[in-house]
């Protein structure tokens, strides 16, 4: 079993290797600084000052909410009951998601990963800002770009704040697996945030593929 874990952590370290090299070929368009991309980064900043004026009132409740939100969307996605869904209303704000999950095969584990690490990897606003997007006329682009670049820190900066080996979700996968599983995740999901704000929705099946194409091609 240990031989196993230490090939996946191998393995997606290479996949995390190969979206890099993927991402990196976006520099040369990204530091054009076409108005997509301004207003991405102008959104990432906003969030920086948000955080900063909010944090104490609400932003810190909202972030375990939306962490607590995400297990139970994982969840559902797999078809698990949801038998406790919570986030105190204290001031040392606590979530807890139990869910019922039968079985002790190789499925039942790997949904297990997948419910266990997702909000650490799982863009939770940004995803909910990509289903809006096809209700948008083209006057509210401009907008859009902006929220991405603003979800798009928030999950970077809550998933660097919440991140440890101390949380039960990263112990119960093991601190290596967890943490090459969680930067794969990460760096999946910004490079798909890149691209859509580029180029499209369009492109991103392409951006996937050449991912993989990096490392294995």
């Amino acid at each position: 079993m240990k031989l196993l874990r230490l090939f996946l952590v191998g393995f997606l370290l290479l996949l995390s290797i190969g979206y890099m090299v993927e991402i990196f070929g976006l520099s040369l368009e990204i530091m054009k600084f076409p108005t997509s991309i301004k207003l991405f980064l102008y959104g990432g900043l906003s969030f920086l000052v948000f955080w900063r004026l909010f944090k104490k009132r609400f932003m810190y409740a909202f972030s375990v909410f939306e962490h607590e939100l995400t297990h139970v969307m994982i969840a559902k996605l797999f078809c698990l009951k949801t038998l406790h869904f919570q986030v105190s209303p204290r001031k040392h704000v606590e979530g807890q998601v139990v869910v019922g999950v039968e079985g002790r095969g190789f499925v039942t584990r790997i949904i297990s990963v997948f419910f266990s690490l997702a909000p650490y990897y799982i863009p939770t606003l940004t995803l909910l800002a990509f289903l809006v997007y096809p209700l948008l006329g083209e006057r509210m682009q401009p907008l859009f770009f902006f929220i991405v670049g603003f979800t798009a820190m928030y999950h970077l900066f809550t998933t660097f704040l919440e991140f440890g080996f101390h949380q039960a979700d990263i112990q119960r996968h093991g601190e290596y697996f967890s943490t090459a599983f969680v930067l794969l995740g990460n760096i999946v999901f910004f490079g798909i945030a890149l691209v859509v704000v580029l180029y499209g929705f369009d492109t991103v099946p392409g951006f996937l593929l050449n991912g993989i194409l990096n490392v294995f091609g």
